[in-house]
């Protein structure tokens, strides 16, 4: 009876253990439901809306007239704009790869806003400078929408992007850096 109850308790303890160690390795993921994350409430009330899509390629801007889902929640707003935005870039075959945004969450001032791609939306060959256009036609978009919003962050996967060029560690003003016509 004594090796079968210490038995028990050691493999109590390995499960526990294998349990502990994959939440930590980020192996098994718990998700708390949040109120920004979940799609708009039914019942909100949304409108289309014309949006112009602004984004840089081939050494000169381009403009493009959109319409989009709009709704009386900034953080779905922020959502469709800058998945409209993502899917413009895909049709016109900016990026190589299709970057999906996961998520848009706002601070609960409205004037932060985190948007967590699932990729570095960033090419590896591009130079600083063409990321830094990317960036400045993603703000000049959302800018132009009267969203409250005053500073964004960007995240890859819920984590601050990391890039060799540009610093992402600290939030980018919306109303950008550049004066764009």
């Amino acid at each position: 009876m004594r090796y079968t109850t210490l038995f028990i308790i050691c493999g109590i303890m390995a499960l526990l253990g294998s349990l502990f160690l994959a939440l930590q390795k980020e192996w098994i993921l718990i998700r708390m439901p949040q109120a920004n994350n979940a799609p708009s409430s039914l019942g909100i009330a949304k409108i289309k809306k014309p949006i112009t899509i602004h984004f840089w390629h081939d050494a000169r801007w381009h403009t493009e007239k959109q319409d989009i889902l709009w709704s009386s929640n900034d953080a779905d707003n922020l959502y469709s704009l800058v998945t409209c935005w993502l899917n413009t870039l895909d049709a016109e075959e900016i990026t190589a790869k299709k970057v999906i945004l996961q998520d848009a969450t706002l601070s609960p001032s409205s004037t932060d806003a985190y948007l967590s791609f699932d990729r570095n939306p960033f090419q590896q060959k591009w130079s600083t400078y063409e990321k830094w256009m990317w960036i400045e036609g993603l703000l000049k978009t959302i800018r132009e929408q009267g969203l409250p919003i005053k500073n964004i962050y960007f995240l890859v996967h819920h984590r601050p992007l990391v890039d060799r060029h540009i610093d992402t560690s600290h939030s980018w003003r919306v109303e950008g850096f550049l004066y764009i016509k």
